[in-house]
């Protein structure tokens, strides 16, 4: 009864992690510290999976960056949101 409480629980995780979405609500771009250009993809300030205030548009990210203070955080102009800095391609 365990095994198949285990291969049930791991079927339907995985099913889970297809219907969620794969990135995130961005900005229109963010300054990084080149990390993201070097692999060549373009540095975004992103939210979670909604869109709120500045982070506006759905992009396919890949991994979390860094600003040149070597924060990960980010916060757009004329905004009070905090963001995560984060790699998409253009």
């Amino acid at each position: 009864m365990k095994l198949t409480s285990v291969i049930v629980l791991s079927i339907a995780t995985s099913v889970m992690a297809q219907l969620l979405p794969k990135g995130r609500f961005c900005n229109d771009g963010t300054e990084g510290n080149g990390g993201c250009e070097a692999e060549g993809l373009a540095t975004y300030c992103c939210a979670g999976i909604d869109k709120i205030g500045p982070f506006q548009t759905f992009r396919e990210t890949t991994v979390p960056s860094r600003n040149k203070a070597n924060s990960v955080s980010c916060e757009p102009a004329g905004s009070k949101l905090i963001g995560e800095i984060r790699c998409a391609p253009k």
